[in-house]
C-alpha cells in the first residue's frame, strides 16, 4: 500500500456565518447610537423654539417698559394693549394689561406678555408697569 502524505492547510479566513454576526452586532450598536442622535436633535428644536418664544417676548416686554415712560395706558398700541394676540415671526403674541391693585387711581398695571406656538405655551413674561 502506497501512503501518501498530504499536507493539510489550515484556512484562517473568516467564515459567513461570523461575518454575519458581526454585521448584526454592529448594526444594533448603530441603531442604538443613532436614537440618541435623534433624541438629540428633538430636544435641540424644542430649545430653540422657546429661545425664540422667549426673545420674543423680552423684546414685547421692553416695548412695553418705553410706552410705559412715554404714553397713558389709553394711548398704546393696538397690538400692545392686549386687545387681541398677533402674529410675530410664526409665534402668536398676547399682551394682558390688568391694574396691579383695586385703587382706580393707580398708576400700576400688572402687564403679562404670552408667546405659544402650535397652540402651545413657549414663554411667559410678568411685569409691573407705571404708565403716565
Amino acid at each position: 500500500m502506497i501512503s501518501k502524505n498530504v499536507n493539510i492547510k489550515e484556512e484562517t479566513g473568516t467564515t459567513l456565518v461570523e461575518l454575519l454576526a458581526a454585521i448584526a452586532i454592529l448594526s444594533l450598536i448603530v441603531t442604538a447610537l443613532l436614537a440618541f442622535f435623534i433624541q438629540g436633535a428633538q430636544t435641540n428644536s424644542r430649545t430653540h423654539t422657546m429661545t425664540e418664544a422667549t426673545f420674543i417676548a423680552q423684546q414685547e416686554m421692553e416695548d412695553l417698559v418705553y410706552y410705559s415712560q412715554k404714553l397713558s395706558i389709553e394711548d398704546l398700541p393696538d397690538h400692545l394693549a392686549g386687545n387681541e394676540a398677533y402674529d410675530r415671526s410664526g409665534f402668536s403674541v398676547q399682551t394682558r394689561i390688568t391694574k396691579a391693585n383695586d385703587n382706580l387711581e393707580s398708576r400700576l398695571y400688572k402687564v403679562v406678555v404670552e408667546v405659544s406656538k402650535d397652540g402651545q405655551r413657549q414663554a411667559l413674561m410678568e411685569n409691573r408697569l407705571f404708565f403716565e
